[in-house]
């Protein structure tokens, strides 16, 4: 087991036991690669019996972290976790493990798990995922890809694996190993089936594990998501921007309306109506309004303080630079790409449930927020892509934004 750490929580020792109490296997074997953690997480791995290797936060990298521990592991298989997900059963590794042996006239040779979502996870998290799950063709019945074209599609929904739980033979993993800064399974995966190999993904065995994160996370994590796949994938579409003015301020008008909505939402507590009902009447009403929100200097308030500062200095960036561009056309691509996400969360969030309460109406708006981030952090990442390698003030700008918004993920 290889592990990459950092402050891994109260949580950490109970994922230890159960690691090393897992049944059907000869040994198990834990590497923790910690980045610098100023909890207890070295001293509990080291309680447990894992071997333990520092190294400075700013040397970490998802590929080199890996890497490094699977040099100082010993085993014959690696399998690649992180420090919150919690597998499901004591014989969790013994089933990727025997998936892959009885696949390797499949040309098998890396299996990934599917998972679970805790009960805290966000809605926004839990509808990823299962968009996710729907496009790898894995949510209900396990998957083996193989290499059935070199188009964007065909290569990420067929070469998918996860480090949430990754398990290689380590003879084949020191032919491949990890590369790069970001989406480093992805990378090994699609390099797999291009090699004429195949990989796995497995619904019948699963890990306990996603996230309840802020809005912010969002934004940063869907503007790295856009320049990554763009520089890896040259038929990945590219939507084109007229101004980077022009598409901030369909971002800040699609802001405002909905920090004045959230304070409006703040008297309804919840009553009874449709989750189908609400959400289309939003949307709907969206539609029109969302591209005739009045110019404002208005501050915003979206419940996620880091958020609302990353869009005040977005309009003060554009301001700096004088930007002025095709605004209308610009806000009304914006709005299309919000409402369209939203449009595909409402059809996850009416199949799972009904009648709206007082719980759901709060999870639902958080959704609505973080929606609108991660489509803003797309927006800006296509921005990016389509101006960074300019000589005018909207390469400097895009820069600027690539510099603080990449930080982090």
């Amino acid at each position: 087991m290889v592990i990459p750490t950092l402050n891994a929580g109260p949580e950490f020792a109970g994922l230890l036991r159960k690691l090393k109490n897992q049944q059907g296997v000869a040994s198990v074997e834990i590497v923790i690669v910690d980045s610098g953690s100023k909890d207890n997480s070295q001293e509990v791995a080291k309680q447990w019996g894992c071997t333990v290797v520092e190294i400075a936060p700013e040397d970490f990298s998802h590929s080199g972290a890996r890497n490094l521990g699977a040099d100082q592991a010993t085993g014959d298989y690696l399998l690649f976790m992180v420090q919150d997900a919690y597998p499901i059963g004591d014989h969790w590794i013994y089933g990727m493990l025997r998936y892959l042996l009885d696949h390797a006239e499949d040309k098998v040779i890396a299996v990934s798990c599917s998972e679970t979502p805790r009960s805290d996870s966000d809605m926004m998290y839990d509808s990823m995922i299962d968009t996710h799950y729907r496009f790898l063709a894995c949510r209900n019945q396990d998957r083996i890809g193989r290499l059935q074209g070199t188009d964007h599609m065909a290569l990420r929904s067929q070469g998918q694996l996860s480090d949430v739980a990754c398990l290689i033979a380590r003879d084949v993993f020191d032919q491949y190993r990890y590369r790069g800064d970001y989406a480093e399974d992805l990378d090994l995966g699609m390099r797999i089936i291009r090699d004429g190999k195949a990989v796995a993904m497995l619904a019948s065995v699963k890990v306990i594990h996603s996230h309840n994160r802020p809005a912010f996370y969002y934004l940063k994590r869907s503007f790295v998501d856009v320049v990554f796949l763009v520089g890896l994938f040259d038929d990945f579409p590219r939507p084109r921007v007229q101004s980077v003015a022009g598409l901030i301020e369909g971002i800040d008008r699609v802001a405002r309306h909905l920090s004045n909505w959230l304070l409006k939402q703040a008297a309804i507590q919840g009553d009874q109506s449709s989750v189908k009902a609400v959400l289309e009447s939003w949307i709907s009403d969206w539609r029109s309004r969302l591209t005739n929100v009045p110019v404002a200097a208005q501050d915003v308030a979206l419940n996620d303080s880091r958020f609302e500062a990353s869009l005040l200095a977005l309009r003060q960036r554009v301001l700096q630079v004088g930007g002025t561009g095709e605004v209308a056309a610009d806000v009304q691509q914006f709005v299309d790409l919000f409402l369209g996400r939203l449009e595909h969360f409402a059809q996850y969030a009416m199949s799972v449930h009904d009648t709206m309460d007082a719980r759901l109406h709060a999870e639902i708006q958080a959704a609505v927020i973080k929606i609108f981030a991660a489509s803003a952090g797309s927006a800006v990442g296509f921005a990016y892509v389509q101006f960074k390698d300019g000589h005018d003030n909207e390469s400097s700008l895009v820069k600027a934004i690539f510099a603080e918004w990449k930080a982090g993920i």
